[in-house]
Protein backbone atom coordinates (compact mmCIF):
# COMPACT_ATOMS: atom_id res chain seq x y z
CA UNK A 1 0.00 0.00 0.00
CA UNK A 2 1.48 3.54 -0.87
CA UNK A 3 1.79 5.98 1.54
CA UNK A 4 1.31 9.65 1.62
CA UNK A 5 4.03 11.62 2.67
CA UNK A 6 2.34 14.83 4.77
CA UNK A 7 4.32 18.09 4.85
CA UNK A 8 5.42 18.80 8.55
CA UNK A 9 4.08 22.21 8.49
CA UNK A 10 0.46 20.82 8.45
CA UNK A 11 0.64 18.73 11.42
CA UNK A 12 1.83 22.30 13.08
CA UNK A 13 -1.32 24.04 10.95
CA UNK A 14 -4.00 21.29 12.20
CA UNK A 15 -2.40 21.90 16.19
CA UNK A 16 -2.74 25.95 15.41
CA UNK A 17 -6.24 25.67 14.10
CA UNK A 18 -7.67 23.13 16.83
CA UNK A 19 -6.43 25.40 19.43
CA UNK A 20 -7.95 28.41 17.76
CA UNK A 21 -11.38 26.74 17.51
CA UNK A 22 -10.77 25.32 20.90
CA UNK A 23 -9.97 29.31 22.03
CA UNK A 24 -12.84 30.55 20.71
CA UNK A 25 -15.15 27.70 22.14
CA UNK A 26 -14.20 28.14 25.59
CA UNK A 27 -14.54 32.05 25.20
CA UNK A 28 -18.21 31.42 24.17
CA UNK A 29 -18.63 28.92 26.74
CA UNK A 30 -17.71 31.26 29.61
CA UNK A 31 -19.13 34.48 27.95
CA UNK A 32 -22.82 32.16 28.01
CA UNK A 33 -22.25 31.50 31.89
CA UNK A 34 -22.76 35.30 33.56
CA UNK A 35 -24.03 37.91 31.77
CA UNK A 36 -24.31 41.09 33.50
CA UNK A 37 -27.80 42.74 33.87
CA UNK A 38 -28.01 46.25 31.88
CA UNK A 39 -29.35 47.90 35.14
CA UNK A 40 -31.18 47.07 37.94
CA UNK A 41 -34.80 47.68 36.40
CA UNK A 42 -33.85 45.08 34.13
CA UNK A 43 -32.38 42.80 36.40
CA UNK A 44 -35.83 43.41 38.43
CA UNK A 45 -38.11 42.50 35.36
CA UNK A 46 -35.76 39.28 35.10
CA UNK A 47 -35.90 38.31 38.39
CA UNK A 48 -39.99 39.17 37.79
CA UNK A 49 -40.22 37.22 35.07
CA UNK A 50 -38.39 33.75 36.72
CA UNK A 51 -40.87 34.03 39.60
CA UNK A 52 -43.82 34.10 37.58
CA UNK A 53 -42.92 31.25 36.06
CA UNK A 54 -41.64 29.18 38.75
CA UNK A 55 -45.14 30.38 40.25
CA UNK A 56 -46.98 28.98 37.75
CA UNK A 57 -44.96 25.61 37.77
CA UNK A 58 -45.14 24.93 41.29
CA UNK A 59 -49.15 25.54 41.11
CA UNK A 60 -49.07 22.94 38.58
CA UNK A 61 -47.29 20.81 40.70
CA UNK A 62 -49.60 21.47 43.60
CA UNK A 63 -52.59 20.99 41.35
CA UNK A 64 -51.21 17.10 40.10
CA UNK A 65 -50.30 16.13 43.59
CA UNK A 66 -54.24 16.96 44.46
CA UNK A 67 -55.44 15.25 41.52
CA UNK A 68 -53.22 12.70 41.98
CA UNK A 69 -54.62 12.55 45.74
CA UNK A 70 -58.21 12.36 44.41
CA UNK A 71 -57.22 9.62 41.88
CA UNK A 72 -58.59 12.18 39.29
CA UNK A 73 -55.18 11.76 37.49
CA UNK A 74 -53.50 8.99 35.42
CA UNK A 75 -50.34 7.96 37.31
CA UNK A 76 -47.80 8.05 33.93
CA UNK A 77 -49.80 11.82 33.56
CA UNK A 78 -48.81 13.27 36.81
CA UNK A 79 -45.29 11.60 36.35
CA UNK A 80 -45.24 13.52 32.77
CA UNK A 81 -46.63 17.00 33.56
CA UNK A 82 -44.61 16.95 37.39
CA UNK A 83 -41.17 16.02 35.35
CA UNK A 84 -41.60 18.44 33.13
CA UNK A 85 -42.25 21.28 35.79
CA UNK A 86 -39.56 20.12 37.76
CA UNK A 87 -37.23 20.20 34.45
CA UNK A 88 -38.69 24.12 33.72
CA UNK A 89 -37.71 24.99 37.59
CA UNK A 90 -34.43 23.61 37.03
CA UNK A 91 -34.41 25.80 33.07
CA UNK A 92 -35.95 28.69 35.30
CA UNK A 93 -33.16 28.78 37.89
CA UNK A 94 -30.09 28.32 35.80
CA UNK A 95 -31.50 31.43 33.52
CA UNK A 96 -31.48 33.46 36.70
CA UNK A 97 -28.42 32.60 37.89
CA UNK A 98 -26.51 32.88 34.54
CA UNK A 99 -27.64 36.55 35.16
CA UNK A 100 -24.61 38.64 36.90
CA UNK A 101 -26.78 40.57 39.70
CA UNK A 102 -26.03 44.76 39.16
CA UNK A 103 -24.60 46.57 42.44
CA UNK A 104 -27.55 46.29 44.85
CA UNK A 105 -29.20 43.58 43.82
CA UNK A 106 -28.01 41.04 45.95
CA UNK A 107 -30.49 40.65 48.12
CA UNK A 108 -33.24 39.75 45.57
CA UNK A 109 -30.81 37.31 44.11
CA UNK A 110 -30.15 35.73 46.93
CA UNK A 111 -34.23 35.57 47.75
CA UNK A 112 -34.95 34.27 44.78
CA UNK A 113 -32.09 32.21 44.17
CA UNK A 114 -33.21 30.68 47.58
CA UNK A 115 -37.18 30.05 47.00
CA UNK A 116 -36.45 28.72 43.31
CA UNK A 117 -34.11 26.11 44.74
CA UNK A 118 -36.72 25.23 46.94
CA UNK A 119 -39.74 25.10 44.57
CA UNK A 120 -37.78 22.87 42.36
CA UNK A 121 -36.95 20.31 45.76
CA UNK A 122 -40.41 20.54 46.78
CA UNK A 123 -41.46 19.45 42.78
CA UNK A 124 -38.84 16.83 42.68
CA UNK A 125 -39.97 15.62 46.19
CA UNK A 126 -43.70 15.33 44.52
CA UNK A 127 -42.60 13.40 41.68
CA UNK A 128 -40.60 10.90 43.57
CA UNK A 129 -43.65 10.48 46.19
CA UNK A 130 -46.00 10.01 42.82
CA UNK A 131 -44.49 7.37 41.23
CA UNK A 132 -44.08 5.78 45.11
CA UNK A 133 -47.82 6.94 45.23
CA UNK A 134 -46.79 7.73 48.80
CA UNK A 135 -49.75 10.03 49.75
CA UNK A 136 -48.79 11.32 53.07
CA UNK A 137 -45.68 12.42 51.52
CA UNK A 138 -47.96 14.29 49.06
CA UNK A 139 -50.30 15.60 51.56
CA UNK A 140 -47.15 17.05 53.39
CA UNK A 141 -45.84 18.26 49.30
CA UNK A 142 -49.05 20.38 48.95
CA UNK A 143 -48.40 22.13 52.39
CA UNK A 144 -45.08 22.99 51.90
CA UNK A 145 -46.03 23.99 47.83
CA UNK A 146 -48.68 26.22 49.49
CA UNK A 147 -45.54 27.73 51.67
CA UNK A 148 -43.31 28.07 48.56
CA UNK A 149 -46.04 29.75 46.08
CA UNK A 150 -46.82 32.33 48.90
CA UNK A 151 -43.17 33.65 49.29
CA UNK A 152 -43.06 33.88 45.64
CA UNK A 153 -45.74 35.73 45.49
CA UNK A 154 -44.65 38.41 48.16
CA UNK A 155 -41.29 38.03 45.95
CA UNK A 156 -43.74 39.07 42.80
CA UNK A 157 -45.21 41.77 44.72
CA UNK A 158 -41.80 43.11 45.91
CA UNK A 159 -40.63 43.26 42.75
CA UNK A 160 -43.37 44.93 40.62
Amino acid sequence: MPTVAVPPQVPRVLRLTRTILLVVALALVLSACVTPALNAADYRDKALGSAEAATSEVGTAKLVCGLLLRERVLQSTADETLGASEDALGSISDSLLAVQPPRGADPIYLRLATQLDRAESAVRDARIAARRSDTDALVDLVGRMDTILADLAATEELLA
